[in-house]
């Protein structure tokens, strides 16, 4: 099982239309794989900021990217829309029925 960076570099290495550039990963320089390393810190980055982008599966997030989550909700119920979630339309004709009798 491979996690984080390493992970991503496994998934470029067996995806047909990156495997082109998925070698670079395991060029060492000096004992050192710089370009894994690089690839793990993105990996790191975007784990700490995919909340604020919607992915709700990732457990809760840190403390100050729910700080900053608040800060940009805040700034759009000011500037913005206020988000107003619509109603489901699945069982809406149900609805319907239920006050015409």
């Amino acid at each position: 099982m491979k996690l984080g960076g390493e992970a991503v570099a496994e998934v470029f290495r067996r995806v047909r239309s990156t495997r082109w550039f998925a070698w670079c990963f395991a060029i060492r320089i000096f004992g050192l794989r710089p370009f894994q390393a690089v690839l793990d810190l993105a990996y790191a980055i975007l784990a700490d900021v995919r909340p604020l982008f919607g992915c709700e599966s990732c457990g809760v997030p840190s403390r100050p990217v729910r700080a900053l989550r608040w800060l940009i909700r805040s700034i759009r119920a000011v500037f913005g829309k206020p988000h107003h979630p619509r109603p489901t339309k699945h069982f809406s004709h149900h609805a319907v029925a239920a006050a015409q009798k």
